[in-house]
């Protein structure tokens, strides 16, 4: 309807674009973002939402090449950093996936996602489980309510043979999402190995409803 009224709206193509994005038509979301920033080619954030939408795609390097627009136009877009270094790893370039997380940090020390990524990519790496756990705790500090940190760091604690500390950690997962059953099931496993049957019970009961 705004369109129709006005044809220029960069913002009304930039938002319909952000629509059909989230629910998976990309080709209209393309149309729609490259048409906002042939009215407004200024604006860093229609680049990483195009770029998104080629991410989603699979074409790596058309996406690469909006994030590296987008910072070229504010290099402190600290999300368009974190996806290169998403793009980075899902192309076996661990290195400079870990360089544009660091980056990311460095701009704002508060972005919890690029800590919890290099917590990921420590407790892949062989033996380093330890020095996990830092990179979740960061995390945690920086948003307490996200809640992927407490599970990878309860992953941490049971590979350290830590479960009481995973137990913490799981509990507070399941605090901010006790609607995803995978959660309880993998705590109810904890109990047992905790040898807590009765919780256990409680939490398999709760899976199966």
């Amino acid at each position: 309807e705004a369109l129709k009224r006005d044809s220029l709206l960069w913002v009304a193509y930039y938002y319909r674009g952000i629509c059909n994005k989230n629910l998976f038509s990309l080709k209209k979301a393309e149309n729609d973002l490259l048409a906002s920033l042939k009215i407004k080619p200024t604006l860093a954030e229609s680049y990483v939402e195009l770029g998104e939408i080629y991410h989603m795609d699979e074409q790596f390097q058309r996406a690469v090449t909006q994030y590296e627009k987008a910072i070229a136009i504010d290099p402190q877009f600290v999300h368009a950093y974190y996806n290169l270094g998403s793009i980075s790893l899902q192309k076996g370039d661990v290195r400079k996936g870990l360089k544009y997380y660091q980056k990311c940090n460095e701009i704002d020390p508060n972005f919890p996602k690029p800590y919890m990524m290099q917590g990921i990519m420590k407790f892949k790496a062989r033996k380093k489980d330890n020095e996990s756990i830092p990179f979740f705790d960061k995390a945690i500090e920086a948003d307490s309510t996200y809640a992927l940190p407490y599970f990878w760091r309860g992953l941490a604690w049971i590979s350290l043979e830590r479960p009481s500390e995973a137990l913490q950690d799981w509990n507070a997962l399941i605090r901010l999402q006790p609607e995803n059953y995978l959660y309880t099931l993998l705590r109810a496993c904890l109990y047992i190995e905790l040898g807590d049957y009765d919780n256990a019970f409680n939490d398999l009961r709760k899976t199966i409803r």
